[in-house]
């Protein structure tokens, strides 16, 4: 009777700890930057989806949530996802998870360090610098 081996695929741990050790910087980073460009925008979504086909409310969602070559819909939907990642409890659920699912950050910046691989970028700095000479003797200037 034959066995066949388990082969499985493995990531490289220093691609791998290196993305895990700096994304918590990047998210939070994303959603820093995301907050400034929405502005108070978020904040002036319509309550409910009745606002905007209640005959009495859906001229003015339409005439103040838009701008210039977007539509009202469109705002509000392109808003509403932003909401979900920036405010909603999903969202902060998410980055509560996206902080710790991997350790707290010392841990995983300690794996990203211990698996880098140092070895390689110090023999590409040492090849540049030793690439190019320095004069062995002094000339005297003119």
């Amino acid at each position: 009777m034959y066995h066949r081996q388990k082969r499985c695929a493995k990531p490289n741990p220093r691609f791998l700890y290196g993305v895990v050790g700096q994304q918590l910087t990047i998210y939070a980073s994303t959603i820093i930057i995301l907050r400034e460009l929405c502005g108070g925008g978020v904040l002036q979504l319509p309550s409910s989806y009745k606002e905007p086909i209640d005959p009495e409310t859906k001229d003015d969602m339409y005439q103040y949530i838009r701008s210039t070559g977007v539509g009202a819909e469109e705002k509000i939907n392109l808003f509403k996802l932003v909401w979900d990642i920036i405010g909603s409890e999903f969202g902060g659920r998410h980055q509560q998870y996206d902080m710790f699912y991997n350790g707290a950050a010392f841990v995983t910046k300690g794996f990203s360090f211990r698996n880098h691989g140092y070895d390689e970028p110090v023999q590409m700095v040492d090849g540049f610098l030793g690439s190019y000479p320095l004069p062995t003797q002094v000339k005297e200037l003119i």
